[in-house]
């Protein structure tokens, strides 16, 4: 018998269990890992992640 797919299908099936849960808390803060900031593509990566944030929080 093969133990890997049956405990890879328990795991995932204790983390859908529980995600109704982590879902129903207020979002307090929001994480954005860029590579560099001298490269204009992740600054505007972080630009959207702020602006959006801002939009979230109604302000």
């Amino acid at each position: 018998m093969r133990l890997k797919p049956i405990v890879t299908a328990l795991c995932a099936g204790a983390l859908l269990a529980a995600s109704p849960f982590a879902s129903a808390k207020e979002l307090k803060a929001i994480g954005v890992t860029v590579g560099d900031l001298a490269n204009p593509f992740f600054v505007q990566i972080t630009k959207g992640a702020e602006l959006e944030a801002r939009k979230l929080a109604g302000g």
